[in-house]
Order: C-alpha cells, then structure tokens, then sequence
C-alpha cells in the first residue's frame, strides 16, 4: 500500500489528477479502514474537486 501511496503523490507532482483518483481509489478498496488514505483522497478531493464531493465521501 505505501507504493500506491507513494505512486499518488508522484501523479500529484506531475498534475496527473485522474491517475491520483485511481489510486486513491484502489488504496481505498484494498483497506477502506485506514485513515490516513481517507483524509489524503478527501484532500485531493477538496483541491480537485466541489466541496460536496470530499464531505460526501467522509
């Protein structure tokens, strides 16, 4: 899971946001438990997208 973390904040870098939400997602999908990968998509969320999408997601 950190390389899918790490591979996130390298799409991030290069302004790849659909690559970001893939991650995220699959981050999500193999552990929906981890906070830590749940406050970093809600972030991109919020950055990338309406705020109503990172609340509906938390």
């Amino acid at each position: 899971m950190p390389d899918l973390r790490l591979l996130a904040d390298t799409y991030k870098q290069q302004f790849k946001w659909d690559s970001v939400e893939i991650c995220y997602e699959a981050l999500l999908k193999l552990d929906s438990t981890n906070v830590e990968n749940l406050w970093g998509f809600a972030d991109f969320l919020a950055e990338q997208k309406p705020a109503r999408a990172s609340y509906t997601l938390l």
